[in-house]
């Protein structure tokens, strides 16, 4: 019998039965065996499918429980990873795109109503990230078959922090060539190539992002912001760099003048791009002032 099989059928097991049961109050379960975990968490889920989230003490260990679960029976595309952005937070780049784009593949699958696994760290869970609201309402899905004005799209694409490049190779980039849009969606492990007739969506194929080939049909994909922090409205927007401008003036008169000269230049530098509603690398440095909730 194979591990998963076994797994299965251990909701049947009289002895635990209750235990395999979703508790309905905090529970602790103590004295179990580490290499027995998984099976039971599984055992737990595959008798009861719903939302689990599940916290390892560091993203090794959230990887294995990942192959393991795998292991127990659980469909792969049912566990999310959310990793850490924080890796370049205070280096003039900005997160790496594979691991920004795992983290917002894995926020979009927190927020609907799916059963599944998503596998986290404290630190990753703590991360500060989008307001739900905000997440919910900037994501977008596009069907085969749909209206959609492709300059509207790439507009909104824009909007949402994705870049332009040709071709298209990694998370959060797009590229227009007449009537052929390519997205690599935040999420998505491959790009998807739009094509359109007219202003109607008449293919969706994932493409390969090295040899630009197509490799499948799609019927939807699910488009969503390609960073963790977003624009404003227009109004809120002079609001945000008064509140910069007076914070600078304020901590620059508490250094000494060349860290002074170089503080107001990284910052000067900063609100332009602001002022420009320009996406760059040390945006996310403002998300507490961003997205305050």
């Amino acid at each position: 019998m194979r591990l998963a099989q076994w797994v299965a059928q251990l909701d049947q097991t009289e002895s635990l039965a209750g235990a395999l049961t979703p508790p309905s109050s905090p529970t602790e379960w103590r004295s179990i065996a580490p290499d027995a975990r998984p099976a039971l968490v599984a055992a737990q889920y595959l008798a009861a499918p719903r939302k689990v989230l599940l916290i390892c003490s560091n993203y090794e260990k959230a990887l294995a429980w990942q192959a393991k679960l795998i292991l127990c029976g659980v469909p792969e595309d049912l566990i999310r990873q959310l990793p850490s952005a924080l890796g370049a937070l205070f280096e003039d780049a900005m997160p790496e795109s594979v691991a920004l784009s795992d983290r917002i593949g894995a926020l979009r699958f927190l927020i609907d109503q799916s059963p599944g696994f998503l596998i986290t760290t404290p630190q990753a869970a703590l991360e500060r990230t989008l307001p739900l609201e905000l997440l919910e309402r900037t994501s977008r899905s596009v069907r085969v078959g749909d209206q959609v004005d492709p300059g509207e799209l790439r507009d909104l694409l824009a909007r949402l922090g994705y870049e332009p490049a040709d071709p298209v190779r990694v998370p959060g980039q797009f590229s227009q060539r007449g009537g052929i849009l390519d997205i690599y969606a935040m999420g998505m492990d491959q790009p998807a190539r739009i094509e359109f007739f007219d202003d109607k969506v008449e293919s969706l194929r994932l493409f390969d992002p090295n040899s630009q080939r197509s490799v499948g049909k799609i019927e939807e994909l699910e488009l969503a912001p390609s960073r963790e922090v977003l624009y404003p409205a227009e109004a809120d927007l002079p609001a945000f760099i008064e509140i910069i401008e007076s914070t600078l003036q304020s901590e620059a008169g508490q250094l000494g003048e060349a860290d002074s000269q170089r503080l107001v230049s990284l910052v000067e530098g900063d609100m332009q791009a602001l002022r420009a509603r320009a996406y760059f690398d040390r945006l996310e440095l403002y998300r507490p002032l961003l997205h305050p909730d």
